[in-house]
């Protein structure tokens, strides 16, 4: 039974700390296209369509609008978030435009547009990590039995990553990351920085999990050619063992370490 709860652990030790690399990903991706701001841009021009027939982008493009109402040149959209929908600050940009909204509900429309660029936020974003581990997984044929399969038939190795990998997977879970500023858009030196961090990391982790990650790409150095035909299986396995894996890592960083956290007290409570 305690072998088993080390493997256990020592597995989804390895599951958590992909799912923060698969987070870290996202959140690179996230910054470099700036998705929320996306959204909001959407939404705010879908408004004033709505509201004045013309879009507030295409009342910025007007000369002769923005010679009249200097603010809307003002108008930075990657500063651009959730304030822009408050009541007062549309009342007043529709009546500077000469528009006048008669709807008493006004607060609630601007809730609705305000819900659908959160809805459309948290769809992307779910869909992102969701890619990006199917695609780091792929990438790097990180294959989720072959490492369940290793960690329970080596002693050492399971021993170690149910105590000193699990510590440092908690460890790097609980942490709480600096919260940026959101009205700041990231610079080109704040990417290379997370760039490089994130390929710092993806490097320990490959080299922590190797007898677990591209054992398809390892092929061929120094070998005989092979026939195509009789590495297909192979191939075809270590595919679907990435793919799995990708879905798995995907669910979440918060679910592996709920459940490592339980694992842990499983494992302390065993060994008295």
């Amino acid at each position: 039974m305690f072998p088993l709860i080390e493997t256990a652990i020592g597995f989804v030790a390895v599951m958590l700390t992909l799912s923060l690399l698969v987070k870290s990903l996202t959140s690179l991706i996230k910054d470099h296209f700036d998705f929320y701001t996306d959204n909001v841009r959407y939404e705010v021009n879908r408004f004033f369509r709505d509201t004045t027939g013309k879009t507030l982008e295409a009342l910025q493009n007007d000369p002769a609008m923005v010679k009249r109402l200097p603010f809307l040149a003002t108008i930075d959209w990657h500063r651009v978030g959730d304030e822009f929908f408050k009541k007062q600050q549309v009342e007043w940009m529709l009546t500077r435009l000469g528009y006048v909204d008669e709807s008493k509900y006004l607060e609630d429309r601007l809730a609705a547009y305000l819900g659908r660029v959160r809805y459309a936020f948290d769809t992307r974003m779910k869909t992102l990590s969701l890619a990006s581990g199917l695609a780091l997984c792929l990438a790097l044929d990180v294959n989720a039995a072959r490492i369940w399969h290793t960690l329970y038939t080596n002693s050492q190795l399971r021993t170690f990553f149910a105590s000193e990998v699990a510590t440092q997977a908690l460890l790097a879970a609980n942490q709480t990351p600096p919260q940026p500023d959101a009205t700041k858009k990231p610079t080109e030196a704040d990417l290379r920085q997370a760039r490089s961090a994130f390929g710092q990391s993806v490097t320990h982790f490959v080299n922590d999990v190797s007898f677990g990650v591209g054992r398809i790409w390892q092929k061929g150095g120094g070998e005989p050619p092979v026939d195509p035909i009789d590495t297909l299986p192979e191939f075809l396995v270590e595919f679907l063992g990435a793919a799995l894996t990708g879905l798995l890592v995907s669910v979440g960083a918060p679910y592996w370490n709920d459940l490592l956290n339980s694992l842990s007290s499983i494992r302390k409570n065993e060994a008295k």
